[in-house]
C-alpha cells in the first residue's frame, strides 16, 4: 500500500504568478570547501497559497532540510562541522548522483550534528518525521544497549529522548522499556529509501508506524538488555530534535560520531496524522505463480498484495484453459476464499483435475486495501495460468509390451513416473490368454509385490507356464504417489502382452569319473533343447549319455540334441579297459600272468596259482596288508590297471587263524644228529623224534599248540569228540616244504585218549588217518609230510535206560528213573543249545529222545529227523528241572518242562501257534539250517556268508545244510531270498 504524505507548500509570491520559497537560506557554495551555515528565521508576512493537491489536512510543516538544493526551512536550524572547519575531521559535504549530504567523520572534541528546533510541543500528540535516506551498513548492536553503539538517525534533545534508531540491522523507535521496536532493514542497504517514521505521545508501541518507500512495516520487538536506558518515551517540550547523529548515554552532544546514512531530504510534520492512503493493492506474487508446471490437484491457491487487504464484492474464477465453460466460480464472500494480511487463499470445493491448464480471473472488486482501494483484478487467460500434475504414468515395464520368449521365472517390473505405495483391496491380475484356468489376483500390497521409490516388482509365487500368453490388467488406483494420485490402471488385454519361452529345464551330467563337461544345461529358451557334450575319460571308451549310470536307455551321443520334459540327470556310460597283472608270489607259478578286462565283455576270471605244499588263499591287492580282491576262479571287474597279489598259506597251517595257534617248538635241522623234542600241548605230553638225515641242513622244524579244535571239526565233520590239535610244519630255507626222508616219530600220552581214539593227518582239506589208539592215554604216529594232526575219540554211545525194552538206543526218556542207579559213570559231554531253537521261530519238529540221570541232575539228550537224517544234539540245561522250547511240523511252539524231585520225573508240555509263514535260519554241530514254511513251490535262495544255497521249488518245511567252512565260532551274516525278494536276515554266530 503506498502512502503519500500531504502538506503544505509555502511559497512567497515576488511577483504574480510566480510564487517563491519562504524561510529560505542560500548556502555558500564554494567549490573544496567546507559548507557551513546558520539558519535564521524569515518573518514574513504574505499570503500563503496552498498546493493544488493538497487536503484539508491539519499537519503542518514544521523543518525540512533539501540536501539537493541545500536549502533548510523551519526555526533555528544550527549546523557543527568541526572545530577546525576541515573536511578530514568531519561534517558535511556536497554529493553527487542524486544531489545530497554526506555526513562523516568524527573528532574527538565533539560531533557533527545538524539540529533544529520545531517550537513548543504543547498540545502536540503526534509528529510525522519524514527522509529520504541510503544505510551505509545493519547498525550495530555491539554491547546490546540503547544509545550504545546504534546509529542514531532522529532524537528529540531531552533527557529522556524519543529516538529513531538504525540499530542491529533494525530501524524502529527505542520503547518505553527501552526495546528496540521496529522491523529488519538490513535488505534495504546500499539504495535511496523514503521512510516515514508516524511518532505519538501515547505510551503504546503499537501506535507508531514507520513507511518504506510508502508500504507500511510490521513492527516487533527487539530486546535490549541495559535497564539503566529505560525512559518514557514522550517529546521534548520545546522542539528541539538532533537528526543524524550519535549519541553515547543520554547526552546529544556526546562526542561519539557514528552515522550511518546518506541524506537526500528531511521533514518533520508538526500535528495530527497527514498519512492518507489513495494507492491500490497490487498482486506481488501468487502460488502456484504464472506459467507453473506440475501443481498438485488438491493444492490450495494463494495470492500475495502489496499491502493488506480485505475481501470486497463480485467472484473469482478458476477456468479450465480448454474448456472455460467449465469454470469453478467462487463468490469472494464465500468460505472458499479467505484472507489473512494481506494474502488471499482459494480453497477449491474439488481437486483440480490433473494434467490440465488452467487460468485465474479475478473481479475488479473483488479485493480491497483497509482504507477501500480497490485491486484492479485480473480478466485475461494470461497473467495467472498454470497446469495440474499428471497423474502417475507406466513408464516403462519389463518385459515390455509384446516382449517374446520371456522365461517362466522372469519377475514383472513396472516403472512409474515417480514414486509410489501400494493401495490395500486393489488387485493386479497376471491374464494366461492361452488358458482360462490359469489367472493370477494378486492385491497390490500382497508380498509378491515389493516396491522401490517408482518401481513396482511382481514375484509370482508360481512361475509362468511356458509357451503361453500373458497380459498384465491393473485395477485403477492400485498404487498412488505421495500426494495420493493414483495410478489410471490397465484395463485390457493388449497395453501390455507378452508371451513365454519354452519350459527351461535343468540337465545335470554325472560323468561318472570322466571330465571336461559342465556339471549342468539349460534347455535353450527358443527349442528347449540342449547339445550333449563330449565327455573324457582314461582307459575308456564313452558310450553315449544314458537314462542310469549303468544299462538304462541311451539319450544320445556327444554333439546330439537333447530335449527333456523335466529336470532330469544324464549319465555317461563308458567301456571301461584294464589290465590285470598276476604276481603269485614265491616258488609260485600262474597262467596267465595278465589278463586284459573290457568292461563290456564282463569281469574276468581270477586264476589259480600253484605252489607245492601250500593251500592258496586268494588274490590280494597289495603283497602285504591290502585288501583281498577273491580266491582262485572267482569274477572280477577292476576299476583301473593294477597288480593283483597272490597269498598263501603253508597247507599244514591252513585254515588255523594266527590267533588260534601257539608256537610250542622250534628245532633247526643239524646234518646227521637226531633230534627228540619233548614238550606239553594242554593236557598232553608230547614227544617228537627227528631222525638224522630225514631233513637237509637248514630246515626249521615247528611245533604249534592248536587252541581249538575248528579246523579238525571242519575238515572232519563226522568226528565230534577231539582231544587235542598239534601241528608239525616244516620249511626249508627256500621256503619250500620237503618231504622227510626217513619218518618222523610222535609220541602222544594224554589221559583222554580213549582206546580206539583215531589220529588224522590234515594237510589243507584233505586228512589221512595214520593211527588208531590202542589203549587208554597214548598212541604213538610216524609220518613224512607236516601235518595238523588231530586226536578224535570214538564217538560215547548212551546206555539204555532201566526197563527200555528196545535196542540201539530208544529214544524215549524213562518213567520212574533211580537216583540210587546211575546209567552211566561218565558225565555226557555239554552241547551248546542250537541257535533255530530260539522262541518263536517255527522248525521241524524236534522230538525227545531220551533224558539221562546223571546223580541226582537231569541231562537232556535231544534228536531231530530232517529229511530222513537224524541229527542229535544236547542240551545245554542240566538239573532238577530243564524247559526247552520244541517248534513243531504245524505252526506253533511246544514248551517241555521236565521236572525231577523225590525221585520222580514229571514232565509238562504247551502249545502256542504261530504264522504259517516262516524263514528262519541257524546253526548247530558246524552246520548251518535254512529253514522255509508256507512258501511252497517258491525258489529259495540264500546267501551264507560269501556261500549261496539256491532250492528252485520249496517242497513243505525245507531245511538245507550248509557246511561253514572256517566260520566256526564267527559272526555270520545269512540273506534269505524267496523268489529273489529278499526276506529276511539274520545274524548269528556259528557253533
Amino acid at each position: 500500500m503506498t502512502k503519500r504524505v500531504l502538506w503544505p507548500q509555502v511559497w512567497l509570491a515576488r511577483k504574480p504568478g510566480t510564487p517563491r520559497l519562504l524561510n529560505s537560506a542560500r548556502l555558500r557554495d564554494e567549490p573544496g570547501k567546507q559548507l557551513g551555515f546558520v539558519l535564521t528565521s524569515l518573518l514574513v508576512s504574505t499570503t500563503l497559497v496552498l498546493s493544488p493537491t493538497a487536503a484539508q489536512a491539519t499537519a503542518t510543516l514544521a523543518a525540512h532540510y533539501e540536501a539537493s538544493s541545500y536549502t533548510a526551512e523551519g526555526t533555528s536550524w544550527t549546523a557543527t562541522v568541526g572545530s577546525n572547519g576541515t573536511t578530514a575531521l568531519g561534517g558535511m559535504l556536497k554529493g553527487t548522483g542524486p544531489e545530497h549530504v554526506i555526513f562523516t567523520g568524527k573528532e574527538s572534541a565533539n560531533s557533527d550534528v545538524l539540529a533544529g528546533s520545531i517550537g513548543s510541543m504543547a498540545g502536540v500528540s503526534e509528529v510525522t518525521v519524514e527522509m529520504k535516506i541510503r544505510l551505509k551498513d545493519s547498525g550495530n548492536d555491539s554491547g546490546n544497549e540503547q544509545n550504545g553503539s546504534g546509529s542514531m538517525l532522529f532524537a528529540w534533545e531531552t533527557g529522556t529522548p524519543y529516538n529513531v534508531y538504525h540499530f542491529g540491522g533494525w530501524v524502529g523507535f527505542n520503547t518505553v522499556n527501552s526495546e528496540l521496536y521496529g522491523f529488519d532493514a538490513s535488505t534495504l542497504q546500499g539504495s535511496f529509501h523514503k521512510f516515514e517514521f508516524l511518532m505519538t505521545k501515547s505510551d503504546v508501541p503499537s501506535t507508531q508506524k514507520i513507511y518504506v518507500d510508502g508500504v507500511e512495516q510490521t513492527l516487533s520487538f527487539k530486546p535490549l538488555l541495559t535497564a539503566a536506558h529505560r525512559t518514557t518515551r514522550d517529546f521534548e517540550p520545546q522542539g528541539n530534535f538532533v537528526f543524524m547523529d550519535a549519541l553515547r548515554g543520554n547526552n546529544p552532544t556526546s562526542n561519539t560520531w557514528n552515522a550511518m546514512a546518506d541524506v537526500e531530504y528531511f521533514k518533520i510534520f508538526k500535528g495530527p496524522s497527514s498519512i492518507v492512503d489513495s494507492v491500490a493493492p497490487t498482486l506481488t506474487s501468487s502460488n502456484p505463480a504464472d506459467g507453473a508446471t506440475s501443481v498438485l490437484t488438491a493444492a490450495n491457491i494463494t495470492l500475495n498484495f502489496s499491502e493488506p487487504i480485505v475481501k470486497g464484492t463480485g467472484s473469482i474464477s478458476i477456468v479450465p484453459t480448454g474448456t472455460p465453460g467449465s469454470a469453478t466460480v467462487l463468490e469472494v464472500a464465500s468460505g472458499s476464499v479467505g484472507v489473512s494480511g494481506s494474502t488471499l487463499t482459494i480453497n477449491p470445493p474439488d481437486d483440480l483435475l490433473p494434467n490440465t491448464a488452467y487460468h485465474l480471473l479475478v473481479g475488479s472488486s473483488a479485493v480491497k486495501d483497509t482504507t477501500g482501494n480497490a485491486f484492479t483484478g485480473i480478466s485475461n487467460a494470461t497473467t495467472l495460468n498454470f497446469t495440474t500434475i499428471q497423474n502417475p504414468v507406466l513408464s516403462s515395464s519389463s518385459p515390455s509390451d509384446n516382449a517374446t520368449s520371456v522365461e517362466g521365472n522372469t519377475n514383472i517390473v513396472l516403472t512409474f513416473s515417480r514414486s509410489v505405495t501400494a493401495v490395500a483391496s486393489k488387485n493386479l491380475t497376471i491374464v494366461n490368454t492361452s488358458d482360462s484356468l490359469d489367472q493370477r489376483v494378486i492385491e497390490a500390497t500382497d508380498p509378491q509385490v515389493t516396491i522401490s521409490g517408482a518401481v513396482v516388482t511382481i514375484n509370482p509365487s508360481l512361475d509362468l507356464k511356458g509357451e503361453s500368453n500373458y497380459a498384465l490388467l491393473i485395477e485403477a488406483g492400485s498404487f498412488r504417489d505421495a500426494n495420493s494420485m493414483p495410478v489410471s490402471g490397465i484395463s485390457d488385454l493388449t497395453t501390455l502382452n507378452f508371451s513365454t519361452a519354452k519350459t527351461r529345464f535343468t540337465v545335470t551330467l554325472d560323468a561318472s569319473g570322466g571330465a571336461g563337461v559342465p556339471a549342468t544345461l539349460i534347455t535353450n529358451l527358443s527349442d528347449g533343447f540342449v547339445q550333449l557334450p563330449s565327455p573324457t575319460k582314461a582307459n575308456a571308451t564313452f558310450l553315449g549319455w544314458y537314462t542310469a549310470l549303468t544299462a538304462g536307455s541311451k539319450i544320445g551321443d556327444a554333439g546330439d540334441s537333447f530335449s527333456p520334459e523335466a529336470n532330469t540327470t544324464i549319465f555317461a556310460q563308458w567301456d571301461l579297459a584294464y589290465t590285470v597283472t598276476f604276481s603269485p608270489g614265491t616258488n609260485a607259478t600262474v597262467s596267465p600272468t595278465s589278463v586284459a578286462y573290457l568292461q563290456s565283455t564282463g569281469a574276468i576270471t581270477l586264476p589259480t596259482p600253484i605252489r607245492a605244499d601250500y593251500v592258496f588263499e586268494g588274490w590280494y591287492s597289495a603283497d602285504s596288508g591290502g585288501g583281498k580282491i577273491g580266491d582262485a576262479a572267482a569274477s572280477y571287474s577292476p576299476s583301473l590297471d593294477l597288480t593283483l597279489f597272490g597269498r598263501w598259506s603253508q597247507a599244514s597251517l591252513a585254515g588255523i587263524p594266527q590267533a588260534d595257534r601257539t608256537l610250542v617248538n622250534t628245532a633247526v635241522i643239524v646234518n646227521g644228529v637226531e633230534s627228540i623234542n619233548i614238550f606239553t600241548i594242554g593236557s598232553s605230553s608230547v614227544s617228537l623224534t627227528i631222525p638224522s638225515g630225514a631233513f637237509a641242513q637248514g630246515v626249521e622244524v615247528k611245533i604249534y599248540s592248536i587252541a581249538n579244535n575248528n579246523r579238525a571239526q571242519t575238515v572232519l565233520p563226522n568226528e565230534t569228540d577231539f582231544v587235542n590239535s598239534i601241528v608239525v610244519a616244516w620249511l626249508a630255507p627256500d621256503t619250500t616244504v620237503p618231504v622227510a626222508n626217513s619218518p618222523l616219530s610222535l609220541v602222544i600220552n594224554d589221559p583222554n585218549i580213549k582206546a580206539g581214539a583215531k589220529v588224522f593227518s590234515i594237510i589243507g582239506d584233505q586228512s589221512t588217518l595214520l593211527a588208531t589208539a590202542t589203549q587208554n592215554g597214548t598212541v604213538t604216529i610216524q609220518f613224512t609230510t607236516d601235518p595238523l594232526i588231530a586226536i578224535a575219540n570214538p564217538l560215547a554211545t548212551p546206555p539204555t535206560p532201566p526197563g527200555s525194552g528196545s535196542a540201539g538206543g530208544d529214544t524215549t526218556p524213562p518213567s520212574n528213573p533211580s537216583p540210587e542207579s546211575p546209567p552211566a559213570a561218565q558225565t555226557p559231554d555239554p552241547v551248546q543249545t542250537p541257535a533255530l531253537l530260539n522262541k518263536g521261530e517255527p522248525i521241524e519238529v524236534l522230538s525227545m529222545s531220551e533224558v539221562v540221570l546223571v546223580g541226582a541232575r537231569l541231562e537232556l539228550i535231544t534228536s531231530a529227523t530232517i529229511n530222513g537224517q537224524e541229527l542229535k544234539f544236547r542240551s545245554s540245561e542240566s538239573g532238577t528241572q530243564i524247559t526247552i522250547l520244541l517248534p513243531m511240523l504245524a505252526a506253533g511252539e511246544a514248551t517241555l518242562v521236565l521236572n525231577f524231585s523225590g525221585g520222580k520225573l514229571s514232565q509238562k508240555l504247551q502249545v502256542a501257534q504261530a504264522n504259517l509263514s516262516k524263514v528262519n535260519a541257524g546253526s548247530f554241530n558246524q552246520v548251518v539250517a535254512i529253514y522255509a514254511r508256507g512258501y511252497e513251490g517258491q525258489r529259495l535262495s540264500a546267501k551264507v556268508g560269501n556261500d549261496w544255497v539256491v532250492e528252485s521249488s520249496i517242497k513243505g518245511g525245507f531245511i538245507r545244510i550248509t557246511d561253514p567252512v572256517n566260520r566256526i565260532g564267527k559272526p555270520l551274516n545269512i540273506r534269505i531270498y524267496i523268489d529273489r525278494k529278499l526276506v529276511r536276515t539274520i545274524d548269528l554266530v556259528t557253533n
